[in-house]
């Protein structure tokens, strides 16, 4: 996990306690996607290069 963090192989944020705690699950990951301003739309299944 660490290699992959440092490749930048993950999206990371820093911790919101309110999605961890006060977020259903369900909704965490789109509520973790917004802090970061992005929508689940936005991203690639594929990996490359830009």
């Amino acid at each position: 996990l660490e290699s992959e963090l440092a490749e930048n192989a993950w999206l990371t944020v820093a911790a919101d306690l309110s999605v961890i705690f006060d977020t259903p699950v369900p909704e965490r990951y789109d509520s973790a996607l917004a802090l970061l301003g992005l929508k689940a739309w936005m991203l690639s299944p594929e990996a490359g290069h830009a």
